[in-house]
């Protein structure tokens, strides 16, 4: 839903919704691109979600993400239902808790959810490894082959 503002000098507040998807998004390392694998939305519906803003040819409008684009991006973002709850999103609420129920689908995976599957991973590794120096890597490299041997 795109709603315009009232005024050419009303200033566009994102909705609470994309304030909290992006603060997750932050946290959580991943990539936008990371995220579009995931959950199958394009690269320029999460950048709307996440800034609550779409631009048309008569300027900026506020965009408020549907419930299906909450559960979408909240489910791979680790978002608690209960925060929609508190911002008076419900349905969207009640979505992710059913998807949280539902678990991982069982069966072969899409490629698609195969691509994602990977980009979450060599995101986290990103993460773990710069908690490291190159020294301490090293070390522990040589410690292992050490081991090995």
């Amino acid at each position: 839903m795109t709603i315009p503002p009232t005024s050419e000098s009303e200033q566009l507040v994102p909705p609470a919704e994309s304030t909290l998807l992006k603060a997750m998004h932050r946290k959580s390392g991943l990539t936008v691109a990371d995220l579009s694998a995931a959950t199958g939305l394009s690269v320029a519906t999460i950048h709307i979600a996440l800034n609550g803003i779409r631009y048309r040819s008569d300027g900026p409008r506020i965009a408020v993400p549907t419930d299906i684009t909450l559960v979408k991006l909240g489910s791979p973002l680790g978002m608690d239902p209960q925060v929609l709850r508190m911002i008076g999103r419900d349905r969207a609420a009640d979505m992710l808790e059913e998807a949280k129920l539902a678990g991982p689908r069982v069966g072969v995976p899409s490629e698609q959810e195969a691509v994602a599957a990977a980009a979450a991973r060599a995101a986290l590794a990103v993460k773990v490894l710069s908690a490291f120096s190159s020294d301490e890597m090293m070390a522990e490299i040589r410690r292992r082959k050490m081991s090995d041997e």
